[in-house]
C-alpha cells in the first residue's frame, strides 16, 4: 500500500523534496484573488509564482472560470473602492 500511495506515508526524505519537486495546481479563486489583494500582496504573490512557474499547472476548467469571472471581480473591487472613498 505504501508503494501505491506514498503521499500518505511521509518520510523525512519525501518532505525534503516536496517543495522542490511538486506541481502546483491552483483553483479559480486563487487567481481571481489577484484582483482583491493589496498591491504589496499581489506583487509578493506574483513574485512567488514566477519562482515556481515551471511547476504550475492550471486545469482548463480553472482557466475558463477565471476568464468568465475576471471582469465581474474587477467591477466588484472597483465598487468596493468607490464605497470606501
Amino acid at each position: 500500500m505504501k508503494d501505491k500511495f506514498p503521499g500518505h506515508f511521509s518520510t523525512s526524505q519525501s518532505k525534503e523534496n516536496l517543495w522542490e519537486n511538486c506541481t502546483f495546481v491552483f483553483d479559480t479563486n486563487i487567481l481571481l484573488n489577484l484582483y482583491r489583494y493589496s498591491d504589496e500582496t499581489r506583487t509578493l504573490f506574483i513574485r512567488t509564482l514566477e519562482g515556481i512557474k515551471d511547476r504550475i499547472w492550471i486545469p482548463y476548467k480553472v482557466a475558463a472560470e477565471y476568464l468568465d469571472n475576471r471582469l465581474d471581480v474587477i467591477y466588484e473591487q472597483q465598487e468596493e473602492y468607490e464605497k470606501a472613498i
